[in-house]
């Protein structure tokens, strides 16, 4: 089980009011949840109209069912689930499948103490992996979501999620050698 977070403290006890029918706390949820959803959708597509209709979609679904939702444990496990399963379903009903656009590449010959530069870099690299490692990271490293809620979002076991995450974790870690050795000749030359 997760550790309680200051986030999962607050989510928590609106996800409980709202289940009982407080419009009041869905709100709030929702206000709270909206852009982590929004942007974790963002990794599916580039369609931000079908991101947020979906996430519409989902609210409303939520809403409507929120008396069979009592049981759920982790809230925002369950919402990036539904909304991965909404989307992915959207997708392949719309034939929409695409990749989002590559960042803009800076030259090698720039400062990598230049934060833009080292978030594109950072980006080149994220790109670079699997699809599903990237998930797993952003799941983990962004959303602060433990590896069983990890797993339940993506369908996985446990031991698929810590797989994906050292993977993709030692793949990043020799691609930076790579680029900081790259620097060092450079700067040196």
């Amino acid at each position: 089980m997760p550790l309680p977070t200051p986030e999962t403290d607050e989510i928590l006890p609106l996800w409980h009011l709202a289940v009982a029918g407080d419009r009041l706390a869905f709100g709030q949820l929702a206000e709270k949840l909206y852009p982590s959803l929004f942007h974790y959708g963002t990794r599916f597509t580039t369609d931000r109209g079908l991101i947020e209709d979906t996430l519409q979609d989902l609210l409303l679904h939520l809403w409507e069912k929120r008396a069979a939702l009592g049981g759920v444990v982790s809230p925002k496990s369950y919402l990036f689930t539904a909304l991965r399963h909404n989307l992915v379903r959207s997708l392949r009903q719309n034939l929409v499948w695409r990749e989002l656009p590559a960042e803009d590449r800076v030259g090698a010959g720039e400062e990598a103490e230049d934060p833009e530069w080292l978030a594109a870099t950072l980006g080149e690299s994220l790109a670079m992996l699997p699809s599903r490692q990237r998930e797993a990271l952003y799941l983990r490293y962004y959303e602060n979501l433990s590896y069983e809620e990890i797993a339940a979002i993506m369908g996985l076991q446990r031991q698929a999620v810590a797989n994906y995450l050292h993977n993709g974790l030692s793949r990043l870690r020799r691609h930076w050698q790579k680029i900081m050795l790259l620097l060092l000749v450079w700067t040196i030359s």
